[in-house]
């Protein structure tokens, strides 16, 4: 494994200090010790949420725990033409940040509506010196976007295009939630209703987490439902683009709990994301969503951090079509780079991974060290190789990290391959044709109906909608053009749902698309009693779905036990190991649709009772 690096806090301040090794040559992944204190600046009551490099090598951070934008010099000091003190406050809580055309900067994150008690995703436009853009918004330099179906909405991803600013989110993690606004700073009309759109991919806990837009203007976004790793692909008008993998979206179970957190593209057009099944993990595909085999063989390449558990937050793409990605290794930072086939590159740090480790001493005494968990969220290029990666400590300690690293010299990348440009989304005007004539060998229209979440299987209550697709080769108009259509749910069963429609001309078309609404899946689990446990016991787990049994997990509180594909399981739960204190067992079994069911059971391990004699 990589060097990490020490780090200890005295009891009044937290001190940061670098290990390098004697005689060493600085390389790719060392700390660059010309920034803050040996690579390293720390901010309390702070976060790094996302973080950007202007062009004069400045950064910035997007800071969630304070509300604010913050801006360092390319020596690591806070930038005091920037707020004064190089912080300025935001009214919203940006969790994203772009810099655009001429400088300005670009945050997404979630704001409380001033009018109902719900979150809005909250889109804001800055100029360089930090101060609101009065051309966006209607000169307030912010917009915020409500869910139009009622609830909370916010944001975690942003992308700029020509077509406008993309946020990606959730709903109340019931659906993915989209948003673009226009250069002005007003939602897109053109893009879903009044500029959101609420994608529903699967049956639980659904968020993007990442989103990018390829050169054709399709929307990509990466993210998690029920356990699963989801990409979809959208249109420009916010539908899901049945070009792009299957129906517009790819779900798959890697591991026991998994999902893709950043997402970025190559220089090429692929799609990387970032994120985690058994482990921290780099995936790719190709530009329509199908796992790129030249990438480890299959598409995934899972990084082998020591730690028990490791994530990877977010991935960036060097235009040599290396990969770095950041985010946890057990409660340390954790970085690894990969070479184009997706195996880890020992130019780098060299093994291709490093760790970061800080630590809270104790006291005079200088007591054992506890390690403070940290995390990598965000990571951004500099024009000269170097990267800046942001980070924070969770919980109580509430640290911001910006650390920064050295990569590979300019004169090592190659320039960026170039891409087509993006063609606007309202193209020229043009001359309406003359309506073609209505003749016995035109050729009829056609009509198709696609399932907006891209499967045919659902589980009673769960949000199913199709969208109907008509179109004329002759060049009539067919009404209706575009449509979608709710689907009803509430009853178990197989349904077909039918449109039919006619062009000018009286040719008929029609179609029909037939779905299966299944039970969700019933966990029985017997053996767990919930009065004081002293000594070892067995549960026996049993599961049960129309559509078989994806996956059956068991865990107890975070700790996964078991995790197979078997519908029955016996687990002896070896209680008089654990301290005093009470325990959850939570079982989670997901069918082959996507559909899961969660129950819980509670025990308390108690104190063992010992005889006394007296006498």
């Amino acid at each position: 494994m990589a060097r990490g690096l020490a780090r200890a806090v005295c009891s009044l301040a937290l001190t940061l200090m670098a290990l390098p090794v004697a005689g060493a040559a600085a390389a790719p992944g060392d700390l660059d010790t010309t920034w803050g204190t040996g690579g390293v600046i720390t901010a309390p009551k702070a976060s790094g949420d996302g973080v950007a490099v202007t062009a004069d090598g400045k950064v910035l951070v997007a800071d969630a725990s304070a509300r604010a934008l913050r801006r360092y010099g390319p020596d690591g000091t806070p930038d005091p033409s920037f707020g004064g003190d190089g912080v300025v406050s935001v009214t919203g809580v940006p969790a994203a940040l772009a810099i655009g055309d001429g400088g300005r900067i670009v945050l997404a994150g979630t704001i409380i509506d001033p009018v109902r008690p719900e979150t809005d995703v909250w889109v804001a436009r800055y100029a360089a010196d930090g101060t609101p853009d009065a051309s966006f918004g209607g000169g307030t330099g912010q917009v915020l976007v409500a869910n139009p179906a009622g609830g909370d909405a916010s944001a975690s991803a942003l992308a700029l295009s020509p077509d406008g600013i993309v946020a990606a989110g959730t709903t109340n993690f019931d659906e993915f939630s989209v948003v673009r606004v226009t250069d002005a700073g007003v939602p897109d009309a053109s893009f879903g209703t009044g500029g959101f759109v609420s994608l529903n991919v699967g049956s639980d806990y659904q968020a993007a987490q990442g989103v990018a837009v390829q050169a054709s203007g399709r929307i990509v976004l990466s993210g998690q439902n029920a356990g699963s790793l989801v990409l979809a692909g959208l249109t420009r008008s916010g539908a899901l683009d049945p070009t792009f993998a299957t129906g517009g979206v790819l779900t798959t179970a890697l591991g026991d709990y998994a999902g893709a957190a950043g997402l970025a593209l190559t220089p090429d057009g692929r799609i990387v994301v970032g994120g985690y099944g058994t482990n921290f993990l780099v995936a790719r595909f190709d530009s329509d969503g199908a796992f790129d085999p030249t990438c480890s063989g299959d598409g995934v390449f899972e990084v082998p951090f020591a730690a028990e558990s490791s994530q990877a937050y977010a991935v960036a793409v060097q235009p040599d079509g290396k990969v770095v990605a950041v985010g946890r290794a057990g409660d340390d930072i954790a970085l690894a780079r990969l070479l184009p086939d997706c195996s880890l590159d020992t130019t780098f740090s060299g093994d291709g991974m490093r760790t970061e480790s800080f630590q809270e001493g104790g006291g005079a005494a200088r007591r054992a060290a506890a390690v403070i968990p940290t995390q990598a969220s965000a990571l951004a290029f500099q024009a000269d190789g170097r990267f800046v990666v942001a980070g924070r400590a969770p919980g109580d300690t509430n640290t911001l990290y910006l650390l920064r690293y050295l990569g590979d010299p300019p004169a090592v990348l190659p320039p960026p391959a170039s891409t087509p440009p993006v063609t606007p989304l309202t193209p020229p005007a043009t001359p309406a044709p003359a309506p073609a004539a209505c003749t016995s060998d035109r050729t009829k229209p056609e009509l198709s109906i696609v399932s907006l979440q891209g499967k045919v299987h659902y589980g009673l209550g769960q949000t199913a909608s199709v969208r109907i697709l008509a179109s004329d080769p002759g060049g009539l108009v067919v009404d209706p053009s575009v449509a979608s259509r709710r689907l009803s749910t509430a009853k178990v069963g197989v349904f077909t749902v039918r449109a039919a429609a006619r062009d000018r001309c009286g040719n008929p078309a029609e179609a029909g698309f037939s779905y299966r609404v299944v039970a969700r899946p019933t966990i029985a689990v017997s053996g767990v009693r919930a009065s004081c446990v002293t000594r070892d016991f067995v549960v026996r787990v049993r599961a049960r779905s129309g559509l078989g049994v994806r996956r059956l997990v068991i865990r107890r509180d975070r700790r996964v036990l078991v995790s197979t594909t078997t519908p029955s399981q016996r687990l002896v739960v070896r209680a008089a190991r654990l301290p005093r204190g009470r325990y959850t067992l939570v079982v989670t079994v997901t069918d082959r649709a996507g559909n899961a069911t969660t129950t819980r059971a509670i025990f308390a391990r108690c104190a063992t009772v010992k005889p006394v004699f007296t006498g």
